[in-house]
């Protein structure tokens, strides 16, 4: 088979997506199609590109179906693992997931501005602003530099390591939880295990929680053990099975938490009655 003849075929909300795909194979038919995916799809294509929310009917395609690629456009792969696991299925078609330096520089930018936001308190530079105050307080003087912070990174895959180093060339002392045990390494001071996880969350300033959905990670940081916390900033930018919602807001209440900045929630899109969007002290971004 010809470059000619063959066919991309992408379902996404990514802009350009298709016309950058194009620009690099331009031999091929690039076809965008809307959701839902079903299984006629696979032999209509040779590539796949797309949400990995429209995937699952798709798990199961035939080795002798004109499908021979899908690539994820997600970084996460939970919810198909958790299909997999619930529909007793045994995928067989080739996927792949997104990982890519870019995107890990990307969330790790996402981590440094919402550090940035909490310790030099814009929402309040913000809401003077809105109100025409020439606001002088102690509130917006009380900020550090960020060579003068810890920063606690939950997972140290791919983004948590691009994470690390960035806060590291700034200055920051940098602490890592990690499964098993290591020594230093160049941008990360000191890692910890679950098992020391209060003693990293009493030790640092602010945590980036970069977890992955698995067992392992479910509510780790529930059960009231951010009251290790002392006035520490938490950005999400994992998974939201990490803690529930009303959990977070007790800790933000109990002063825990000086602030959160979430990427990620237990339930997306968040609810419009979630209590998180009215919280004073959170910033959601809606999977920024």
């Amino acid at each position: 088979m010809t470059d000619c003849t063959r066919v991309v075929t992408i379902c996404s909300n990514i802009p350009r997506l298709a016309q950058c795909v194009q620009a690099l194979l331009p031999k091929m038919s690039i076809i965008s199609v809307e959701p839902p995916l079903d299984q006629t799809i696979c032999q209509k294509t040779d590539f796949l590109i797309a949400e990995h929310n429209v995937l699952e009917p798709l798990l199961t395609s035939s080795n002798k179906d004109r499908l021979q690629f899908v690539q994820n456009t997600w970084a996460g792969m939970d919810s198909m693992a958790k299909f997999v696991i619930e529909s007793n299925c045994k995928p067989t078609v080739k996927l792949a997931r997104f990982s890519h330096p870019s995107f890990s520089q990307q969330m790790a930018e996402v981590a440094l501005v919402s550090i940035i936001n909490m310790e030099r308190n814009y929402p309040l530079i913000h809401q003077a602003q809105a109100e025409m105050c020439w606001n002088t307080s102690q509130d917006l003087k009380n900020y550090r530099c960020l060579n003068e912070l810890k920063i606690g990174i939950l997972g140290v895959g791919q983004m948590g390591k691009c994470t690390a180093k960035i806060f590291k060339s700034l200055g920051s002392e940098v602490f890592g939880l990690v499964n098993n045990k290591r020594e230093p390494s160049n941008d990360i001071d000191k890692y910890f295990t679950p098992a020391d996880l209060p003693e990293l969350l009493s030790s640092v300033d602010y945590v980036v929680s970069i977890l992955p959905a698995t067992p392992g990670t479910d509510n780790i940081l529930g059960g009231g053990i951010l009251s290790n916390c002392k006035n520490v900033g938490f950005v999400n930018i994992g998974r939201g099975n990490v803690i529930q919602e009303e959990e977070v807001i007790e800790a933000l209440d109990n002063g825990w938490l000086r602030g959160a900045a979430l990427d990620v929630f237990n339930v997306e899109p968040l609810p419009s009655e979630s209590n998180l969007w009215n919280h004073p002290k959170v910033t959601s971004m809606s999977n920024y």
